[in-house]
């Protein structure tokens, strides 16, 4: 298609030429055939110039390109600033928060050590409190025991004694016993020397 078009602008350029006049000096162009590779190496040409026109263009910024790099760059800047600040800003939040909880672990351990102190001592007293119940069931057994053996002991002698004494009822009297009952219920005797008369009469001067 290339080919044919500047065969073609060539053709119309020989036909929009003047007709050649007298005394004018006429330039013949013989239009020939472009190869293909002749046009590609044209076309390559044209297209490193107009890269190179551009990386030129880029290379050599305008002010106005300048300007605009360094507002954007102030822009960049700024918001770094700010972005900082507010990192700075969380980051003082986060080590207040951090000493808050640190403050609060040393609180919630000291706690916990009183916790488990009473527990402690509640523990040593539960186990106080079950000794000496156990010791007073012990030292109740050992006095109701001691009091059933005294009370078993006395109904025993109780009963012994009640069985003597019904034993001796029971019992006829010796000869030994009825001499000695005889004896205490006799009269007294008196001699003559001690008769009433006597004594009286000895007695007058009292």
């Amino acid at each position: 298609m290339t080919k044919k078009r500047l065969s073609d602008l060539l053709r119309e350029e020989a036909q929009n030429l003047p007709d050649k006049e007298e005394g004018e000096t006429v330039i013949e162009v013989t239009a020939h055939k472009v190869s293909e590779s002749e046009l590609q190496a044209e076309e390559e040409e044209s297209s490193t110039d107009t890269s190179e026109q551009t990386t030129a263009k880029r290379t050599n910024p305008t002010k106005a390109d300048l300007e605009a790099m360094v507002t954007d760059l102030k822009a960049t800047l700024e918001r770094s600033r700010q972005n900082e600040s507010s990192l700075m800003e969380k980051m003082s939040d986060l080590e207040a928060n951090l000493d808050e909880q640190k403050e609060l672990v040393q609180k919630l351990q000291k706690e916990l050590k009183q916790v488990n102190k009473v527990k402690s001592e509640l523990e040593q007293a539960k186990n106080a409190a079950m000794q000496l119940a156990e010791a007073n069931s012990q030292l109740s057994d050992e006095v109701n025991a001691l009091k059933k053996g005294r009370q078993d002991k006395q109904d025993k002698q109780d009963k012994q004694d009640k069985q003597d004494k019904q034993d001796k009822q029971d019992k006829p009297p010796s000869k030994g016993q009825l001499t000695q009952s005889f004896v205490r219920h006799q009269r007294p005797v008196f001699k003559e020397a001690d008769e009433p008369g006597d004594f009286a009469a000895k007695t007058w001067l009292l």
